[in-house]
This record gives structure tokens, sequence and C-alpha cells, in this order.
């Protein structure tokens, strides 16, 4: 993980904006469901800011890393979901 820009420094160290962002929605569907099963009133999430961030760039490997990817991959299971890929991008 960088420290460049996207990342908001904390008391746990750097974390990117896309991952406060989950947390974010995460944390208000659970207040969400809190007030309609009436267990609180409102949502403290809901009077925050949902942070900004660049979309995900995907990392896609060339033809020879996975397939190098696979070789590697010494345990069926692994293998399987390495080669279960799906569109790679190619």
């Amino acid at each position: 993980m960088t420290s460049g820009p996207g990342a908001l420094r904390g008391l746990g160290g750097t974390v990117q904006e896309r991952t406060v962002a989950k947390a974010r929605a995460v944390l208000h569907a659970i207040f969400e469901l809190a007030d309609r099963s009436e267990y609180r009133d409102g949502t403290p999430v809901a009077r925050t800011q949902a942070p900004k961030y660049d979309a995900r760039q995907p990392v896609l490997l060339t033809d020879g890393q996975y397939a190098t990817l696979i070789e590697e991959c010494d345990d069926a299971t692994l293998r399987l979901y390495a080669d279960a890929g799906g569109d790679r991008g190619a």
C-alpha cells in the first residue's frame, strides 16, 4: 500500500480512500438495518460524507504471467480457483 494520492493516514496507519468508502457502506447498511428493526433511531453514517476516490485500476496478467501462475499452484483447489479466473482482459 502506498501513501500517495488517495491515501488517508489514521491511528492504524495508511488506508486507501476506497477502503474507507467500502467500510462506510457496510456501516451504513448495518445502521439502516438497526433503524428499520427499531433498535435505534436513525443512522449516524448518513451524517458523514463518503470519501471520493479514483476508479480502481485492475492489474491484468499477460498470457505468460497467467501460465506461470497456474503452474505455481501446487494445491488442486487453488489451481481450480486461479484457472476459473474468467475474463482476463485478453
